[in-house]
Order: C-alpha cells, then structure tokens, then sequence
C-alpha cells in the first residue's frame, strides 16, 4: 500500500511564494487521473501513453512545471489507490490466461509452437504504483478552505462536475483549479487541468464528445486547458 499524509499550503501561499517567484506552466491533477497510473494498460494503455506519462513525470521531476493536487485528492487516493491496485493485478491474471489460451488455440489449429508469456509475474502494476507515487511526491497540494463556499454552492445548484452526483469532492477540486487559474491568468502561462472523469465533465449528448458548457466557458475564462489523455496532457504542458 502507498499512503500518503502531505502537508497542503493556500493558494495565495503557493502562488506568492512558489509560482511567482518563478512562473512556469502548471498541471492540475484530479485524482482519477493519477489513479489510471496504475491501471494504464487498461485506460487507453498503449506504449504512447506510457511514454507521454513518462516525459511528463520528467518535466516535473526537472520542475519545468507545476504539478498541483487539492488536498482531498490525497485522501481520495488513500481511499482508493489498494483497491485499484488490486483489481488492475487480477485484470492482468486475466489477461495471461486468455492470453495463453488464445496461443494454445493458435498453436493447435496451425501446428505451431508459438510462446505463452505471463503478465502477472512482471512487477507491472508495482512499478506503475511507483511512478504514481514519485510523480505525487513531486506534487504541491492545496488547501481547500478558500473555495469551500464556492464548492458547496455549486453541489447546491446541481452544476457540473456535480450534475449527476453532486459529489463536493469534485466540486472543490475544480474549483480549486479555477481559483489557480484566477490567480495566475495574467502571467501567459499555461494551466491545464487533467481528469479522466468523462462522467461528471463531459456532455455525451454532443458529438464530438465536450466538456459541458457551464464549466468549458469557466475554463475559458480563468485560461484553463482542459485533458483527458496522458498524451495530451504532455503535449499541452511540454
């Protein structure tokens, strides 16, 4: 298990004492998105994607950018980060079994010998957690205190992230993008915000698929940048 118990600053904390003295582009990470870490082989979990985790995990471990969490995402990370493991190490039990059947059946119809291979012995899901937990180490973690009212009042009103759910978890960390993204709009950088929770932020009735229109016109106006793929959040932050 990889808990973790990190200390959260204020936003005007972070942005007087870090981000002003050195303004780079900044990540904001909701939590699903850092828990598909480990279960990237089954979230669009090609070789690109690892290697767009990667480079991104680089930029920050050089601090070219801001990586930033609200605080609740640590507790929700905890909450969750032992059953996602788990479950991502039995899909990949799974998957060597069909796997292996699969070429038992080749291997039968067409007289080869082709080569069965275990996935479930190779340390996957380990160094996944590990990456995850180097990447959210490196992370700076923000109070929640100043948009609690803000966040509360959007559960009220039913309003994106919080239409289906009304969950004040999500609500308080996109506001907490927002309020970043308030602070921070006049000095040319980027702000990207990256969740892979296409439930609460995409509306699925339009084609091509977009982030509801209440919170992609908020997004725009604190200069926001919304993704929901590794590979592109790299490309928007590199």
């Amino acid at each position: 298990m990889s808990k973790i118990n990190p200390t959260a600053k204020t936003i005007a904390d972070f942005v007087q004492n870090q981000y002003s003295a050195s303004p780079k582009n900044i990540i904001i990470w909701d939590t699903c998105a850092l828990l598909d870490i480990m279960r990237l082989p089954y979230r669009d979990g090609d070789i690109a994607t690892f290697q767009s985790l990667i480079e991104i995990k680089k930029i920050i471990d050089n601090n070219s950018v801001f990586s930033l969490c609200s605080i609740l995402t640590a507790s929700e990370w905890n909450d969750n980060e032992g059953t996602v493991k788990t479950k991502t190490q039995k899909d990949l039990d799974l998957t060597s079994v069909y796997h292996k059947n699969c070429v038992d059946i080749i291997n039968s119809i067409f007289t080869t010998s082709h080569p069965t291979t275990k996935l479930d012995d190779k340390s996957l899901v380990v160094e996944l957690e590990k990456i995850a937990v180097e990447l959210l180490n490196k992370t700076t973690f923000l109070a929640t205190d100043s948009i609690a009212d803000s966040a509360l009042w959007r559960v009220a009103q039913k309003k994106a992230p919080a239409s289906k759910k009304q969950e004040f978890k999500d609500c308080a960390i996109w506001e907490t993008a927002l309020a970043i993204g308030d602070a921070v709009n006049e000095n040319g950088k980027k702000v990207v915000y990256f969740t892979v929770n296409t439930d609460d932020y995409i509306d699925k009735s339009k084609t091509p698929k977009v982030p509801y229109s209440s919170i992609a016109s908020e997004a725009i106006s604190k200069n926001i940048e919304f993704t929901f793929k590794f590979t592109d959040a790299y490309n928007k932050i590199k």
